[in-house]
């Protein structure tokens, strides 16, 4: 019985001990942060964190394309057939300038102008 009533003591010093006090975020002005509505945010900070883009790739002749992210990943993997264009819109990393075009073998570096990606393969 002194055993068993040891071993929960010791148990409960244990587990007593293992807690940890966390103290709550400070903001700029020393008050607790509760909210978002509470953050200092300048006014010209963009929220946003992705983008829609508008996709044309034209010159193609029943081939594969993929569209790469240049951090890496996939966007898009099509096969276009007897269309001679491809048109898509995609949603991108807001900090994206620039997309990766995979085909035939080859891979391009597009720019990003204007949420518009605009290629001819047949240049």
């Amino acid at each position: 019985m002194k055993r068993i009533a040891l071993f929960f003591l010791i148990a409960s010093l244990g587990m007593v001990s293992c807690s940890k006090k966390f103290d709550p975020i400070e903001d700029n002005g020393g008050k607790n942060a509760t909210s978002i509505n509470n953050a200092d945010v300048k006014a010209g900070f963009d929220w946003k964190t992705s983008k829609s883009v508008s996709v044309l790739i034209s010159g193609l002749d029943n081939q594969v394309l993929e569209l790469r992210s240049t951090l890496g990943g996939s966007y898009i993997k099509a096969l276009v057939k007897g269309e001679n264009k491809f048109e898509a819109n995609i949603t991108i990393p807001a900090k994206e300038s620039e997309i990766i075009l995979v085909y035939d073998g080859q891979k391009e570096i597009l720019s990003i102008d204007e949420n518009q990606v605009r290629y001819n393969i047949n240049k």
